[in-house]
Order: structure tokens, then sequence, then C-alpha cells
């Protein structure tokens, strides 16, 4: 690969080169990411999400644009909780955070928008335990 000095620079890398491959991939990296169109209608509403430790949530979905809020409760066998929810809308994903009344846990949840059923992951952070992990799907629930 050639390097010279009275090249212009690539911008963002700092790096000059006559290589045509080598100059493509630079230009390629400095160009903005489209992920595409993330669906926003898709999130705000009812929805029923099933998770792995026999767990559940029935979750009432608000959004701002991009932006997802709301309430719902995490039904873990027979005790129920209250839950408070925030998220995103990003790149194809609906991103929710979970963190039941009592606080003491909290479910970071990635669901792939592409498709119904929503699926995806979760995680469960608890302070002083190890995160679980775990597959998750999600179901729009008629109002």
């Amino acid at each position: 690969m050639l390097i010279s000095l009275d090249q212009p620079r690539f911008p963002g890398c700092g790096l000059v080169t006559n290589d045509p491959a080598v100059r493509d991939m630079l230009i390629s990296l400095d160009k903005p990411m489209d992920l595409g169109p993330s669906p926003i209608a898709i999130a705000a509403g009812n929805w029923h999400l099933k998770l792995g430790e026999n767990k559940s949530m029935d979750l009432s979905l608000l959004q701002s644009g991009t932006i997802i809020f709301g309430r719902g409760t995490l039904n873990s066998g027979k005790i129920i909780q209250s839950a408070t929810t925030n998220g995103e809308l990003y790149g194809g994903f609906l991103r929710l955070d979970v963190v039941p009344d009592s606080g003491t846990e909290l479910y970071s949840i990635s669901l792939n928008i592409g498709t119904l059923p929503l699926t995806g992951t979760y995680m469960r952070f608890m302070a002083g335990d190890e995160p679980l992990s775990g597959t998750a799907e999600a179901n729009w629930i008629a109002a």
C-alpha cells in the first residue's frame, strides 16, 4: 500500500492511500449507517410479554416519536407487581427497561420489530446477584 502526503486525506480517519480498495473502505466507514426506518406506530398500545423463568408482563405503552414509556404489571406465578417502563425504537428493535415498583430488579428487553409476535432477549439485573438472561416474546393485545 502506498501512502503519500500530497494526496487528500479521507475525513475522520487521518490516513491517505493509493490503494482503491482501502480508499473505498475508508470512505464507506465515514458514511452514516442506514438501519432503515423503525415502524413508529407499532410500539404504542397494550402488550403481553412472555419471559423465561415462568414470568410474564402486561404493559400499556405510550409513545412520543421513538421514545417509549408506560406502566404495567410483572407476573411471577401468583405474585403480581406494578411496574414502570421506558425505552426506545431504534434500528428495527424495541428496547425497554422495566422496573417493578419494589425497585429490586431491572428487566432490560430487546425485541425485533420485524413481525408479530415480536421476539428477542432480556436480561434481569438484581443488586448483589448475577444477571440472568433469556428469550422474550411479545404479542399486541387489542384494546
